[in-house]
């Protein structure tokens, strides 16, 4: 046997007019994966990274997303997977964390479900859940329980805790199920979850939605809800002590719960030709009896002008609308890969805003790439942005992209030659 060694990088760049100097700068960004599976004992190893640096500013950054080691049959116990180091964990409701962190996954044959337990802590690269103002001392543990898929459905139950600078900002029981019903007419998709907090004895998060196929018009439909309340005190006032909000920003502009709605479909009118719409809505307090309100809508259609995918048109109309103002745009794209190694795409964005502070514009954004596939793991490209903005009258940028895909395997000592 081999170790399989592999690596996917991504190296993309640009020169354009800085934001703030309005001087010449040209960021150059490198994206990575890179690993190696079918170690000792068959254990793979991963890591996500990105090194940045801006010519011309003379600055950069990096950022390491994840670095795991991942062991089958850990401590020789058959069935028991051990992964460790920063990783992403997305064992918990309501969404994922990158975490340094250990997760343990244990199943039997014949045993009706899988176990998993998991600790560490968060790590933040950008202030998505967290600031720089507030701690991020914080520590994150639980598990869960998942059933085995079973006549088309499946059901997770599960505990979390989470905690800042030793502060418990919340204690999750939380239970999730979905179920395929292929034999009901539309075959429709049902999915559902649910977290209590027992530490502040609140109705946390909660969501449902379905999607199904019209027969004969083989429309498509989904539709979904939520329910999401962070704060653990049962007034509807703001948490003073900053170091005890569960959600660091959206409890410093929300008072209450936040009830969203949504809803897409799709409809083939033709072989070559899909309609699709979608809209979304959203409500919460930004203060005690004052109530915000969301609206996201859009509309538009794929045109295959071939009729086998080698060539795809995409029109969409879009419109925002919330209290801080609203936006009403069209978005064009077109792409081509008729020629075998090239690829052309071209897009555009036409936007028209009204903010609440009486600001208005008319943002106009253009794109053109060409790229060629050098090698089948090596893929070029070219691009040029033309914008205007009430920033910039003229904002052009020349950009590239390389991407490199590298795969190869190595004999490791100690490992024994099996034949294929």
């Amino acid at each position: 046997m081999a170790a399989d060694l592999h690596a996917d990088l991504d190296l993309l760049g640009q020169v354009r007019e800085g934001d703030q100097s309005r001087e010449t700068e040209a960021p150059i960004d490198l994206y990575g994966q890179a690993g190696a599976a079918n170690l000792w004992g068959r254990s793979s190893v991963d890591t996500y990274f990105r090194l940045e640096r801006t010519l011309g500013r003379d600055d950069g950054a990096s950022d390491f997303y994840a670095g795991y080691a991942r062991v089958p049959n850990a401590l020789q116990v058959p069935g028991l997977d051990a992964t460790l180091g920063r990783q992403f964990l997305s064992e918990g409701p309501g969404g994922a964390y990158v975490a340094d962190a250990g997760l343990l996954r244990i199943s039997q044959p014949g045993w009706p479900v899988t176990l998993s337990l998991y600790g560490g802590a968060p790590q933040y690269f950008e202030p998505t859940y967290s600031t720089t103002v507030i701690s991020q001392d914080e520590t994150l543990f639980g598990g869960n329980m998942r059933g085995k898929p079973w006549q088309g459905g499946q059901i997770v139950v599960g505990y979390q805790e989470y905690a800042r600078q030793g502060h418990t900002l919340r204690r999750l029981i939380s239970a999730t199920a979905t179920q395929s019903l292929r034999n009901v007419i539309g075959a429709p998709n049902l999915y559902g979850a649910v977290a209590y907090d027992a530490d502040g004895s609140n109705l946390d998060f909660a969501n449902a939605g379905a999607s199904f196929t019209a027969p004969r018009t083989r429309l498509q439909l989904n539709i979904g809800g939520s329910y999401y309340k962070p704060q653990d005190q049962n007034a509807n006032r703001v948490e003073a002590n900053r170091r005890n909000r569960e959600n660091t920003i959206f409890e410093a502009f929300s008072t209450s719960e936040m009830m969203q709605f949504r809803a897409g479909l799709a409809y083939p009118l033709t072989a070559a030709i899909q309609l699709h719409g979608d809209y979304s809505f959203q409500r919460y307090e930004a203060l005690q009896a004052n109530v915000d309100y969301g609206h996201i809508g859009s509309a538009g259609l794929a045109w295959l002008p071939g009729g086998d995918g080698l060539e795809i048109v995409r029109v969409d109309y879009f419109v925002r609308d919330s209290a801080g103002g609203n936006v009403n745009g069209i978005d064009l794209s077109y792409e081509n890969t008729v020629y075998e190694g090239i690829y052309f795409r071209t897009e555009a964005n036409i936007a028209y805003y009204e903010k609440k502070s009486n600001q208005r514009d008319v943002p106009v954004s253009t794109l053109v790439a060409v790229g060629y596939d050098i090698r089948p793991d090596l893929y070029c490209e070219l691009n040029f942005e033309a914008n205007r903005n009430d920033r910039f009258d003229a904002d052009l940028r020349l950009g590239f992209r390389i991407a490199y895909r590298f795969r190869t395997w190595v004999p490791l000592p100690g490992m024994i030659e099996v034949p294929s």
